[in-house]
């Protein structure tokens, strides 16, 4: 397992772990997710090394960006810039030695929706995503609405425990000696994503922005992950 930074075109670093099979270069999978993989969601680990040691894949789990350890802020449930950055991270991961230059993405709801947003995005070197408990609709498939009624228990968990996750400070180890100073900017910036949400209670252009497949054109043709 390794860890590294990632460098955005505007200066952010997005915090990366990497897990690597023996065998090199190899094909790698992407899975990118606000639940800080350092720390809440580090018990995931045996399955990312078991990607790599049993079926020979690389592996990179990012924070995606103002979350965990990566830079910047964390203004909403899936961004736009959330887009630029992963394909930014797509192609700095097929740049690296120990790739094959095939990148595939997958998650299980949060890392499912960027999956397909993503594939929309069409990266040159993104080859397959596998999506799982996800959709291309968050306003009728998501924590938000369901049938035009707002999903009030989903809308109350989901976006009170990420709000405070998001204001927790990046894990110093990684981070380094200005983690403090990154806790309180992100203490004194963030706002609940709640407050957006409930200012487009009803389908409009916000919840069209943020769709995937149903937005864009469909590839001409598609290639499967290969070594």
């Amino acid at each position: 397992m390794f860890r590294e930074f990632i460098l955005m075109a505007d200066g952010e670093r997005l915090s990366v772990t990497l897990y690597l099979p023996a065998n090199q270069p190899a094909p790698c999978i992407l899975e990118a997710l606000p639940y800080r993989k350092d720390d809440m969601t580090a018990s995931w680990r045996p399955e990312y090394e078991r990607f790599a040691a049993e079926f020979g894949f690389a592996v990179a789990r990012v924070d995606v960006r103002g979350t965990g350890s990566s830079g910047g802020l964390a203004t909403d449930e899936y961004p736009i810039a959330e887009r630029s950055d992963l394909t930014e991270v797509i192609a700095w991961l097929a740049a690296q030695s120990w790739c094959t230059g095939s990148i595939g993405m997958f998650g299980t709801s949060y890392g499912g929706f960027n999956s397909f947003q993503l594939a929309c995005e069409r990266p040159a070197h993104l080859k397959a995503i596998v999506p799982i408990y996800a959709t291309d609709d968050r306003f009728t498939d998501d924590v938000h609405q369901m049938g035009g009624a707002r999903k009030w228990l989903d809308i109350v968990d989901y976006c009170h425990y990420m709000a405070p996750m998001n204001l927790l400070p990046p894990v110093p180890e990684i981070w380094g000696d200005t983690w403090r100073a990154e806790w309180l900017r992100r203490v004194g910036e963030n706002e609940p994503w709640l407050f957006t949400w409930l200012a487009h209670p009803d389908d409009d252009s916000y919840w069209s922005l943020h769709r995937g497949l149903s937005e864009c054109h469909q590839p001409e043709a598609t290639n499967g992950l290969r070594s």
